[in-house]
């Protein structure tokens, strides 16, 4: 059994948003509940956020699910080891047609949470972590990406649409069949606008070609340059 105080502490921002007697409600709920998982601490941690996303308490007041979706992915990145992403400058060493046949590793701590600006913007008020957008203005996105391509937490306001291709790619799929995956989702997919996003945030940490499908000159495949 995991301590309520460990709850807290992986669910911090939730607790100081919505209050010690409803975070205490809500967890009281979810370990009473049959469907908790208890193979794991990490695993019945992990449940947690998914059982506050489907509470009484996020159908009346969705900032809820939110808080815990935001601090989850936190603590994802946060546990995760710091791994150096692939630069985007190695990706002109590729022929431009051998591209599409590439599988990308991605980095495991990485993670996209769908929220709108305002929800995040709280979170992001209250949250005792990584403070990174700056400047820029918390309007025209719909999600956030959570990496850790060094030492520090990252995160990135972008279009939900890059989490089709996060997804697809730690799914193992190539480039084009990322594309035919994210055509079937029917959403609207910009994959050099995605991949831009997780080349930038460090998390893509090395790629693979298929030998048979791709004519390279050295290796078929790219690590970090340290």
């Amino acid at each position: 059994m995991v301590a309520a105080s460990e709850f807290e502490k992986v669910f911090s921002t939730l607790l100081g948003v919505a209050g010690r007697r409803t975070f205490h409600l809500l967890l009281l709920s979810y370990l009473e509940c049959p469907s908790a998982p208890s193979a794991t601490a990490e695993g019945l941690l992990e449940g947690f956020h998914a059982f506050v996303g489907r509470s009484q308490f996020a159908r009346s007041l969705p900032h809820v699910g939110a808080m815990a979706r935001l601090d989850w992915a936190l603590h994802c990145a946060r546990a995760s080891s710091p791994t150096r992403g692939l630069s985007p400058r190695q990706l002109p060493r590729l022929e431009p047609t051998s591209l599409r046949y590439c599988a990308f590793d991605v980095h495991e701590g990485a993670s996209l949470v769908l929220v709108s600006p305002a929800h995040f913007g709280l979170w992001q008020a209250n949250v005792n972590g990584p403070r990174p957008l700056g400047d820029r203005s918390l309007e025209g996105f719909d999600a956030v990406l959570f990496s850790r391509g060094g030492d520090e937490v990252q995160l990135t306001a972008c279009a939900g649409q890059v989490g089709v291709l996060l997804d697809a790619l730690r799914d193992g799929l190539t480039l084009e069949e990322a594309v035919r995956y994210a055509l079937l989702t029917g959403q609207r997919f910009d994959l050099a606008a995605a991949l831009r996003v997780l080349m930038n945030a460090g998390v893509v940490t090395a790629l693979t070609c298929r030998p048979a499908l791709t004519s390279l000159r050295n290796s078929d495949r790219f690590l970090p340059v340290l």
